[in-house]
């Protein structure tokens, strides 16, 4: 609930986000400040040219006009590299954690963080990951919405399969994900009853559906 007890010193817990908060100049400044951050970086974008034809560090500094932040491909690696160059900065001030959890693209930092992954396979996890996503068209969108299951699902009975619950963020929190048309009817009806619904800057409906066609890939 936000507040805090006298004495109660508790543990630490990272949780590592997926794709959606993303944005073109993330890292900028902690690339300049930051050698441990920038290290960690350009450990990843070391690594990464392994898979990739492209340079992480030339992504994260790219302009506002000529950035693929937008893109699975990119972003997705992107997220993954920024999550590991966060939890290494905080490791050398002290910072480490108790428990890790991770959502979708987070779950390939959470499995580094926790030693389940090495950094390398992890890389590759989430390079190929992102890929795959691409290959899919980009005509889907996701909505978190301020709704439980119930009330998700009445809005949901009237877009005949076009829509599909994503993910469960909490008990009143859901990520939708379908067909754009479908969303953005959603978003005006709950805009227009005041419930909470913000669109994920994201071109397509990660955990639905819309990903079927990658499985084999």
């Amino acid at each position: 609930p936000g507040r805090t007890r006298g004495g109660d010193q508790g543990r630490i817990a990272f949780v590592y986000s997926g794709q959606g908060p993303q944005w073109w100049a993330m890292g900028r400044e902690l690339l300049t400040a930051e050698p441990v951050f920038r290290d960690a970086i350009l450990t990843c974008d070391r690594l990464l040219r392994a898979h990739a034809d492209w340079s992480l560090l030339e992504e994260l500094q790219a302009s506002e006009k000529d950035s693929r932040m937008h893109q699975p491909a990119i972003a997705q690696p992107a997220i993954f590299c920024l999550q590991v160059a966060l939890t290494s900065l905080w490791a050398s001030w002290g910072v480490a954690p108790g428990a890790v959890v991770g959502h979708s693209v987070g779950e390939a930092a959470a499995a580094w963080a926790g030693g389940v992954l090495s950094l390398e396979e992890a890389l590759r996890v989430i390079f190929h990951r992102g890929r795959c996503m691409q290959l899919v068209p980009a005509t889907g969108r996701m909505l978190a919405v301020g709704l439980g299951e119930t009330a998700a699902r009445e809005h949901l009975a009237a877009c005949q399969g076009r829509v599909e619950i994503a993910a469960f963020n909490g008990p009143e929190s859901l990520t939708l994900a379908g067909d754009a048309e479908a969303l953005a009817a959603i978003e005006e009806a709950l805009q227009a009853r005041d419930v909470f619904c913000r669109p994920l800057r994201v071109n397509y409906a990660f955990h639905s559906r819309h990903m079927d066609g990658v499985q084999d890939e």
